[in-house]
């Protein structure tokens, strides 16, 4: 049988003095058998009780019983047979009559009881989850309460759980300890993608300026809430030289972008503008030079074509290098250094180029004395101008330069003069076929015309997301012929005119999703006609105006009583109703 007492219990207390230190003289009657009347008992920690024996025969006398325990650790028992449960486990509790060779033994087992019930610390363990999640043990802790009023915390290898992995929606987790059982509820939410992450890097992370990024060896995979990854083919990456900006190339991906960071370079570095021609002239095809610091009453820097050759600031605390210009001398001169009809370029990055007042050359410009840049490309990248005559020109002496393309990306031009000069324009092109001018991201403010095209054929001009305004026309193209404008993606044009088309022919304008603004600058109708788009002499070319704002302003803020605003007005001659 197995007794289970309360840590007060002595309801089995028996006076055992009288048979167990019994010295009375007189005949000895020896105990034949002995034996507890429980060979089990339970006991729960901190409790004790009195073992009860039966002794035979019942008259046996003058006798001494002995009393130990297997492991003093659980129980320890006394000399009057009380048993005390000190910790958790199990004893053997033996009594022996002393030189009789008869002995009985007893169980003891310590414990807190049965289990009334089980619970978990709901504040420090995880109960949300993510689908494809496994359950986390790691702040998982369980606590049971016993019928002994005991409450105490399960380790963990001591109790089972029993939960589904990996996890999805519905789930939940069970504990089982001992002969209970436990429901933890669990929240499981649907997993979704929250960003990229390079999980193989790719085998080249250095690069000099100019160079396109190779992603070979490189793995891209989408990342999860749950933490899970996994592996993308479709991505795309920075496809464009690597410019100023290249400690980091972008990876997209859907709505995802990730900027993974490399490590760029430049052939060679410049602090003092004086050894920047000796480095130009020396230095090998497609190589880069890295320009620092402030530079003032500069000579123009002679750029051969043939070189590809890429000039990048190098930012101080954000503030780009500047470069101020001396009178009647240009930034760079691009010349033609051998007679090559292979494509070639010239990149500028990353720089401040400031013209002096009234000055009368461009920043950049092109020595046409010998006239042979064909197949030629001028990069600009956030480089701002402050010009007085011109920020770029590129101009044939005779006939046409063939597949030129200038390409003007996050860059600010502004005219520093305060009074309109004459031929004073932010970007001329004239004499060019077969190439295009295409402007992005950028910002061009003009006291005169602001973009000049003249004498081109088969010249596209595309002006996307950037801002444009003009005290006099936006867009000037004189005799201009099959070829394509577009203006697009939020741009905006402000000017007494938006496009002047003089002597043209043949030509497709697009103007989609853009704002135009004419500007009235006089109260007299007769001298104060806006228009968005003129023509000029000009025939059998097709206008497409689409999604585009169209609105008056007025000069210095004074609203005049008169105003004329021409969508489109044709001027000079019966042919121009070719126009569509």
């Amino acid at each position: 049988t197995r007794v289970r007492s309360s840590a007060a219990s002595d309801v089995y207390k028996r006076q055992f003095s009288s048979f167990l230190l019994f010295s009375c003289k007189g005949d000895t009657i020896p105990v034949e058998s002995i034996s507890f009347e429980q060979e089990e008992i339970d006991l729960y920690k901190s409790g004790s009780m009195y073992l009860r024996l039966n002794i035979l025969p019942s008259n046996a006398k003058n006798f001494y019983l002995d009393w130990s325990s297997s492991d003093p650790q659980v129980a320890t028992i006394n000399k009057e047979g009380k048993v005390k449960a000190v910790n958790y486990g199990t004893a053997i509790i033996t009594c022996t009559v002393r030189n009789q060779g008869k002995s009985t033994s007893c169980e003891v087992t310590v414990s807190d009881g049965g289990i009334v019930t089980l619970h978990f610390d709901e504040l420090s363990m995880i109960k949300t989850y993510f689908e494809g999640q496994s359950f986390s043990y790691t702040d998982l802790h369980v606590w049971a309460s016993f019928e002994s009023g005991v409450e105490r915390e399960i380790p963990q290898g001591e109790y089972e759980i029993i939960v589904p992995d990996p996890l999805k929606i519905g789930d939940s987790a069970i504990i089982k300890y001992k002969n209970y059982e436990k429901v933890i509820p669990l929240n499981i939410l649907e997993d979704f993608a929250i960003g990229l992450q390079v999980t193989k890097p790719p085998v080249k992370t250095e690069y000099f300026i100019g160079e396109m990024f190779d992603n070979t060896g490189m793995e891209v995979s989408l990342v999860y809430a749950s933490g899970r990854t996994e592996v993308i083919e479709d991505y795309s990456y920075t496809k464009n030289p690597l410019m100023y900006d290249g400690n980091s190339i972008k990876i997209t991906y859907q709505d995802f972008v990730l900027d993974y960071p490399i490590t760029l370079k430049a052939h060679y570095t410049v602090s003092n503008y004086s050894d920047l021609q000796t480095i130009v002239d020396s230095a090998g095809n497609n190589e880069s030079i890295m320009l620092k610091g402030t530079h003032s009453n500069v000579k123009t820097i002679r750029i051969p074509k043939s070189k590809n050759l890429t000039i990048v600031g190098q930012s101080n605390d954000g503030v780009k290098p500047i470069i101020n210009t001396s009178s009647g001398n240009p930034a760079f001169i691009i010349y033609d250094d051998i007679d090559t009809d292979s494509p070639t370029s010239f990149t500028l990055a990353n720089l401040n180029i400031v013209a002096p007042s009234n000055d009368s050359t461009s920043l950049i410009t092109y020595d046409n004395s010998q006239n042979k840049l064909n197949n030629f490309t001028l990069n600009i990248e956030n480089v701002y101008f402050n010009y007085s005559a011109s920020a770029i020109e590129i101009t044939s002496k005779e006939g046409y330069l063939n597949n030129i393309n200038v390409n003007i990306i996050l860059s600010t031009i502004r005219n520093k003069n305060a009074v309109q000069t004459e031929d004073s324009y932010a970007v001329v092109m004239k004499g060019l076929s077969n190439g295009k001018l295409d402007i992005k991201n950028s910002e061009i403010s003009s006291i005169a015309d602001s973009i000049f095209i003249e004498n081109c054929q088969n010249y596209d001009i595309s002006i996307d997301a950037t801002n444009i305004s003009s005290s006099n026309t936006v867009l000037y193209l004189k005799n201009l012929i099959e070829s394509s404008i577009s203006l697009l993606n939020n741009s905006y044009f402000k000017g007494n005119v938006a496009i002047n088309m003089d002597s043209s022919s043949a030509n497709e304008i697009t103007i989609e999703n853009c704002y135009l603004s004419g500007i009235q600058q006089k109260e007299d109708i007769a001298e104060n006609e806006m228009g968005i788009v003129y023509l000029i002499g000009s025939s059998e070319n097709n206008i497409s105006i689409k999604s585009t704002e169209i609105k008056n302003e007025y000069m210095n803020n004074l609203q005049y009583q008169n105003a004329i605003l021409h969508l489109v007005e044709i001027k000079d001659g019966d042919v121009l109703s070719s126009n569509n």
